[in-house]
């Protein structure tokens, strides 16, 4: 491979997509469109140090699990501004 200035190893396959064609699925993932239009929201709760809010964000969620996908703890801020033994966790959808 000189004549090219390549002074590593080269390696060459090929593949036969043929072969490979049983093994792969066609199938389509569909999901209908919700009756509800997405929103985005966010929620702090200033609760006591100790308290979890992963569970906070489970309940909100089920309240109306129908229509709400998910609610995810996205920050949790204990520092300047927040009384002690306070906490401020964040959620969102």
């Amino acid at each position: 491979m000189s004549a090219m200035e390549i002074s590593g190893d080269v390696y060459a396959f090929e593949i036969d997509l043929d072969k490979l064609l049983p093994f792969v699925r066609f199938e389509s993932a569909f999901a209908p469109w919700s009756r509800y239009p997405k929103t985005s929201r966010d929620l702090a709760f200033v609760v006591p140090e100790a308290q979890d809010v992963a569970p906070m964000a489970d309940a909100l969620a089920a309240v109306k699990p129908e229509i709400v996908r998910a609610v995810h703890v996205f920050d949790v801020y204990k520092g300047k501004g927040v009384a002690d033994g306070k906490k401020i966790g964040s959620l969102c959808d």
